[in-house]
């Protein structure tokens, strides 16, 4: 199975995810077939009432935008940024991540040039406030060790920004583990990178490479939880697990508590 299947998979199961969760607390509005017929990766985010689809296709990032999440889904969108050829992240765009930070809109992504050894994380900024308008290439984020990485999220706590994303330890794929590091904008890594989580428990560790990848956000109250998929997408056995900052510092791993079960499989 080619690794952009692997990708649809684990966006299947993400939007399988969110079909449970919409029908469960509206059973009147019953969502048939939610998977979005276009593109790849899914990410879904609302803002003032408005939810904001964004997702690889076609070598591009597209956005679309609707009053109700199945219907951003069924719709295609717009193709906001397409990247020049013969360049280190004009391939194998992947997890278009949409963010609305400090009054513009920011799209995290991983690509290479066509060597998946060489993915890193490249970001774009909107040029408005208009999600669907146009937007500007910024280049690669990444923190001083530029290893192998992908799945990059943002962490917003106590008024700073965190990047969060999937990567190697150094330049063989063994082993995908979870970073963090801190940001002093929205295309800024500041400091080191920090390993919150490695594939350790055995639910963790089937398939090969072993798989930590694919942190997302999930706040509650008070509480603050990455939920992140683990094993190979190629396996019967992927899953999500959870990690729960317990302490006051999101760059500690002692402030990270891992769930010793998945919570989702």
């Amino acid at each position: 199975m080619k690794k952009r299947d692997l990708y649809q998979r684990r966006g299947a199961l993400a939007m399988v995810m969110l079909s449970i969760c919409m029908n469960s607390a509206a059973l009147e509005n019953i969502i048939i077939n939610p998977i979005a017929p276009h593109g790849n990766d899914p990410w879904l985010v609302e803002r003032d009432g408005t939810y904001h689809y964004c997702y690889s296709h076609e070598n591009g990032i597209w956005v679309n935008t609707n009053r109700t999440p199945q219907n951003a889904f069924q719709s295609a969108g717009i193709k906001v940024w397409t990247p020049p050829p013969d360049k280190p992240y004009s391939k194998e765009l992947w997890a278009p991540e949409l963010h609305f930070l400090q009054g513009k809109w920011y799209v995290y992504f991983a690509a290479d040039d066509g060597d998946n050894a060489n993915h890193r994380m490249y970001v774009i900024e909107s040029k408005t406030s208009d999600p669907l308008g146009e937007y500007t290439f910024l280049g690669k984020i990444s923190d001083a060790s530029d290893k192998w990485a992908i799945d990059g999220t943002v962490l917003e706590y106590r008024g700073n920004l965190y990047f969060i994303w999937s990567g190697w330890s150094g330049n063989e794929n063994v082993q995908q583990n979870l970073y963090i590091a801190k940001m002093s904008d929205p295309k800024t890594i500041d400091g080191k990178r920090v390993k919150i989580s490695k594939p350790e428990y055995d639910w963790e560790r089937i398939g090969n490479p072993l798989i930590n990848e694919g942190p997302q956000i999930l706040k509650n109250n008070k509480d603050t939880f990455i939920i992140y998929s683990a094993s190979g997408s190629w396996t019967d056995h992927y899953c999500l697990g959870q990690l729960k900052l317990t302490g006051r510092d999101p760059l500690s791993k002692k402030s990270w508590t891992k769930s010793k079960k998945p919570v989702f499989s």
